[in-house]
């Protein structure tokens, strides 16, 4: 019988190698039963392997850091949050991620005709989305929401437009 942990007369085995590609087995523990690219927490777990947020959260500090936003600022008056994109960001494809793709994901989950009602109570107080060319994004509010940036980095992952548009994202 081998001990599960290594003991004084057992070393402990060196870090495994790390693989590239292949297959990732990773256990959750709920069934994904939707195909939305917007729904439920089991799926964002799943999708969170696969896409990038806004921003994230510090797991030593849970302070918001950047991600696919590398900065952020807040009007005076609380009316409008502007995002600036990082520009070095390819999808798998290498077309680039823009504020495009930035303004199609938020505006879906804005869509009361699609599946996103994990979602979209964190976008509640935004009225619109904006783009101010490839790599800023305005959000415009209908209410002051100082926890926006931190609402951003809750699974909102963000998707590919040109590869979605014209597709029923309720099915994709």
């Amino acid at each position: 019988v081998t001990p599960a942990f290594p003991t004084a007369t057992q070393p402990a085995a060196s870090a495994p190698t790390l693989k590239i590609g292949g297959t990732m087995v990773w256990g959750i523990n709920s069934d994904i039963t939707q195909t939305s690219l917007i729904s439920t927490k089991p799926a964002q777990w799943v999708y969170g392997t696969m896409f990038d947020q806004l921003v994230s959260f510090d797991p030593k500090t849970f302070q918001v850091r950047p991600e696919l936003a590398e900065s952020w600022s807040v009007s005076p008056d609380g009316m409008e949050w502007t995002l600036n994109l990082r520009k070095d960001v390819k999808w798998h494809d290498g077309v680039s991620f823009t504020s495009k793709d930035v303004k199609f994901t938020l505006d879906a989950v804005m869509d009361q005709n699609i599946n996103a009602a994990y979602h979209r109570p964190n976008l509640a107080s935004v009225s619109s989305v904006e783009t101010d060319g490839d790599y800023v994004v305005r959000l415009k509010m209908k209410a002051v929401d100082n926890e926006m940036i931190n609402l951003l980095g809750d699974f909102m992952h963000m998707f590919p437009v040109h590869l979605l548009t014209g597709t029923d994202l309720n099915n994709a």
